[in-house]
């Protein structure tokens, strides 16, 4: 059978008459400790105590509750109970000790309760601020009754700087009371309101989206009280989304595109044909010139399937060989191929690259990311122009340069040049579906090189490749022949 542990008291007196009379007065009903054990006393309810051991300097310190038995002073020592009369009736010790018994449980009671309380907050506290979301708690004043951390930082206060206050104090009032509207909304009809998108002006000018669940907060009687708002920065997943819908849009333009400019060459391919068999031939002049005419688009045709398919191949990941190419050889063959086209603009073409530059790079790909540029720097150059194709060779990168001093891209286009399917509104020609200058970036980012330009309208472009430096190869030996 289990039996109910009783109260420990502890009997302090140094009067032996006193403490023999309190001891027979409480042995039935609590367990009795001695002084001399207080130093290793365990739950001891409370002390019974007269004033001279309590007074005594060598005295054990007393962390309970103390009833006093005997004074001799109008003076209570400190934190004691009211004085007992020395001659204090039997029953009257007995029911002052239950009196401190009761206050302890329920004092024990409240700690208990209060410290499995601040735990519980603790541990929600913990697990608030490792959320990433921005939880709010809010009242029917729009007043900020629990946040965690994420949304303290997204405040640029402290946790404690926030809570209790109005949301007026951290934002401005319009935006305020927007979102009181809103909660005031939620709390009238019941009716959460989950993913509600907003897009918000960051120091800087840049932009930010948030994604917001606005849910009602209930008490214990189950009244609506005030809104939980969970609110998520979803601006990378909207960058994404966007970019997604703009690839998109943008694949389907260059479909449209690539279409056209097909069809344009092959139409000039056909109707030349057809008007050689119909008889032109047999004028010299004009049979020269519908061949070049039907010469010139079976080019531009193979130059835009070729650069389809080198895009294709570099980003199907296929592996790239790179060698040392030397770089003077080829610069100047890409400004010749393309001298004829210059001098009918009436543009200087300048090449300026030193013997003995070699970079790490295919050839093929070399000499078509060169074109590709200088081709854009003729395109896009006024008459009487000048078009220069530079090299600059550091220790262990290259950096070419093919400059213009043609009609320049707007600042706003700049940071988009590179990219796939993108073409300058201003200025745009046709016979250009907008993929050469990403497919020089895709060309030289495969072999570990970036390209960047700088330009100003009406000033010209700078385009910029830079290119791991290779060591010249050494001529290969020749076996001496017999004399």
């Amino acid at each position: 059978m289990h039996t109910i542990p009783r109260p420990r008291i502890l009997v302090v007196s140094s009067s032996a008459p006193l403490q023999a009379r309190i001891i027979s007065q409480l042995i039935s009903r609590y367990e009795l400790v001695g002084c001399r054990a207080a130093g290793r006393l365990q739950n001891v309810a409370l002390a019974v105590i007269d004033e001279n051991d309590w007074l005594r300097s060598d005295a054990p310190s007393m962390p309970w509750p103390v009833v006093v038995v005997r004074t001799r002073s109008a003076d209570t020592p400190l934190a004691a109970d009211a004085s007992v009369r020395p001659d204090f009736e039997p029953g009257e010790l007995s029911e002052r000790i239950e009196t401190h018994l009761e206050l302890a449980r329920l004092r024990a009671s409240a700690a208990k309760k209060e410290g499995a309380l601040r735990r519980q907050e603790a541990d929600h506290a913990v697990i608030l601020d490792t959320v990433r979301a921005m939880i709010w708690y809010k009242d029917a004043d729009n007043r900020i009754l629990r946040c965690n951390r994420a949304a303290a930082q997204y405040v640029g206060r402290a946790v404690h700087e926030i809570e209790g206050r109005l949301v007026e104090e951290f934002m401005p009032a319009a935006r305020a009371r927007a979102y009181h509207l809103n909660d005031l909304a939620v709390i009238s009809s019941g009716q959460p309101r989950i993913g509600e998108l907003e897009e918000l002006k960051l120091r800087g000018g840049a932009k930010c989206w948030m994604q917001r669940d606005t849910l009602p907060y209930r008490d214990d009687q189950g009244a609506i009280v005030g809104v939980v708002i969970i609110a998520v920065d979803v601006t990378k997943r909207k960058r994404a989304e966007d970019l997604a819908v703009a690839r998109e849009r943008a694949e389907r333009e260059f479909v449209a595109n690539v279409s056209h400019e097909f069809r344009t060459p092959v139409a000039a391919i056909k109707g030349f044909t057809q008007t050689l068999r119909e008889g032109a031939w047999r004028d010299g002049a004009d049979r020269e010139e519908f061949l070049n005419i039907i010469e010139a688009n079976a080019d531009r045709l193979d130059s835009m399937v070729g650069d389809v398919l080198t895009l294709s191949a570099l980003e199907g990941s296929a592996p790239v060989r790179p060698g040392a190419t030397p770089l003077h050889r080829i610069a100047n063959g890409c400004a010749e191929s393309l001298r004829s086209r210059a001098k009918r603009k009436r543009l200087s073409v300048a090449v300026s690259v030193p013997r003995g530059l070699h970079v790490k790079m295919d050839r093929a790909h070399l000499e078509q990311a060169l074109e590709h540029l200088l081709d854009n720097a003729i395109k896009f150059t006024p008459p009487d122009g000048w078009v220069r194709l530079s090299a600059r060779g550091l220790k262990r990168e290259t950096h070419i340069t093919v400059e213009d001093s043609g009609i320049g891209i707007p600042r706003v286009e700049l940071p988009r040049v590179f990219d796939r399917f993108f073409r300058v509104a201003k200025g745009s020609q046709s016979g250009s579906p907008g993929l050469g200058l990403h497919l020089v970036k895709k060309l030289v980012g495969a072999y570990g090189g970036r390209v960047s330009v700088r330009s100003r309208l009406a000033r010209g472009s700078a385009f910029r490749i830079t290119l791991p430096a290779a060591a010249r190869r050494a001529p290969r030996s020749r076996l001496a022949q017999p004399s």
